[in-house]
């Protein structure tokens, strides 16, 4: 569809958006790589402007119950949400730090060498075969730990960067393979610790199944590093390998999670055609709570397996935090208590240059469950003290 001149600084088109719902959903897209979802009567509204119908015959094509002036309104507040979802920043919520690494033209010029492992006959050969080498070498692995001075966990924390940067390239890759262009490559701070990030939202164009893949393509090349490891590993015994085979295939399980927004959510949200997945959730809870107490209820958007899914996600969501929450808190507690013998352990054995795996994780994971904590206590207090602010400036303005 032809760009039209929708406000006077936003050139945008619109396109249909693939998902579940039962009315045709439809993207507008600015010239800024804004992606804004619309329903269908926000799009035919917009449209019936932009071709110069006046309110009142929109009206008159809607029915006799409704004015123009309703009409104006509706289209108004329209135009006025547009304007604001486009100079809002993107949100980078989590993210302390972000900053561009590889430039658009950069990972596209990389990625053009890369897509051919996305072909049909290519994908599932290769993953096979690196699912075959990886778990392979994994039941060889020994099971009694492993020793190390501070430069092998460094080193195999070096090479799990890696394959987290390669993670990123499989994303974009992916998206280049359905004519997608990824955008940049960045490096930022998520919660506390480092990680790469791959900017691929003009995959919102594409087909669900084909926004399936390339969700799951950072996966996919990961998991193919991770089997060029292995083997290396197998030939050479060097410890880092080890250790960042072991990294790997933890950031390859935890990605897959849907509770949060990893790959697994995104996978699951395109699976099932519905976006905005977690706010979703709330809905169908909403809707659920009304049934039960017999108040009216708005009809959900989607067919009955989509709600089915969804009410079993959320299930799993509500269940998954209801067990988690006190036990988090009672390993918080002892983390807490441990943490002196832990740090000074790690620090003496650093110091000698005979750092052990155990003392090593035991460190590592302490201190990233405190920092964790005490970063979701101060959000917790910070939105306490927003919603405290919000009730007494109204009082002190009525005073």
């Amino acid at each position: 569809m032809a760009a039209k001149r929708l406000m006077e600084t936003i050139s945008v088109h619109y396109q249909p958006l693939d998902s579940s719902n039962r009315q045709q959903a439809y993207l507008l897209v600015s010239e800024e790589e804004r992606y804004i979802q619309l329903s269908a009567n926000a799009y035919h509204l917009l449209q019936l402007v932009e071709e110069g119908n006046s309110y009142a015959a929109i009206a008159r094509q809607i029915g006799p119950e409704v004015t123009d002036e309703m009409v104006q309104t509706a289209h108004q507040s329209l135009l006025q949400q547009i304007e604001s979802i486009h100079q809002t920043p993107r949100r980078t919520r989590h993210f302390w730090f972000k900053a561009p690494l590889l430039s658009a033209h950069l990972t596209r010029q990389i990625v053009r060498g890369l897509i051919w492992m996305f072909r049909p006959g290519v994908s599932p050969v290769l993953l096979f075969l690196a699912v075959l080498v990886f778990v392979g070498v994994a039941l060889q692995l020994p099971t009694d730990g492993v020793s190390g001075n501070s430069a092998v966990f460094g080193l195999a924390y070096i090479f799990f960067l890696v394959s987290i940067l390669c993670h990123e390239f499989g994303h974009a890759a992916a998206a280049a393979y359905y004519d997608t262009p990824p955008n940049r490559i960045g490096v930022a701070i998520y919660l506390i610790y480092p990680v790469f990030y791959s900017d691929v939202n003009p995959v919102w164009r594409l087909p669900r199944k084909r926004r399936v893949v390339v969700n799951l393509g950072g996966i996919y090349f990961q998991i193919l590093v991770g089997a060029i490891y292995a083997i290396t590993y197998q030939l050479t015994r060097w410890q880092p390998l080890y250790i960042a085979l072991l990294m790997i295939a933890s950031s390859c399980i935890f990605s897959l999670n849907p509770i949060f927004k990893f790959d697994g959510y995104w996978v699951l949200s395109d699976a099932l055609g519905v976006t905005n997945l977690h706010q979703q959730l709330k809905r169908v809870i909403r809707y659920l709570w009304h049934r039960a107490i017999r108040r009216p209820a708005a009809a959900l958007p989607w067919p009955l397996p989509v709600i089915a899914g969804l009410i079993i996600y959320a299930a799993l969501t509500i269940g998954v935090w209801l067990y988690f929450i006190p036990v988090l808190a009672a390993y918080f507690w002892h983390t807490l208590r441990a943490y002196p013998a832990v740090a000074r352990l790690f620090v003496e054995q650093a110091a000698h240059t005979i750092l052990t795996a155990d003392a090593a994780r035991d460190f590592l994971v302490a201190t990233f469950v405190i920092l964790t904590m005490c970063l979701i206590i101060f959000r917790l207090m910070s939105f306490v003290v927003s919603l405290l602010r919000a009730r007494w400036s109204p009082i002190k303005a009525n005073e």
